[in-house]
């Protein structure tokens, strides 16, 4: 079970291959970078309206994001199981490369 659910190491490794959004909760999305996720917000500046990204930490948003995509596949997407909720892979999109050991 362990290996279907996304990690803060895949959200980085996803900002790194690019073209990732996240959808949070609250309706916001968020691009995915690789040290961090970017909202694009709109602020007002001397009169004027201006676009303003926010950079926010993985482990900050990391509870609040439901869905993640990459053109338009869903890599990723919330589940709760026993009050607890949790990201897990699809299976489509991204596939985890595992480490190798040595014996």
């Amino acid at each position: 079970m362990n290996d279907t659910l996304l990690r803060l190491s895949d959200l980085r490794q996803l900002g790194l291959e690019g073209g990732v959004m996240l959808y949070l909760q609250d309706g916001t999305v968020a691009k995915c970078r690789p040290k961090f996720a970017a909202i694009q917000k709109k602020e007002r500046k001397n009169g004027r309206i201006v676009n303003v990204e926010e950079i926010v930490a993985f482990a900050t948003i990391f509870q609040t994001i439901s869905v993640v995509k990459r053109n338009n596949l869903v890599i990723a997407r919330k589940f709760v199981q026993n009050n607890q909720s949790f990201l897990r892979l699809s299976g489509v999109g991204y596939h985890r490369k595992e480490k190798k050991r040595e014996v």
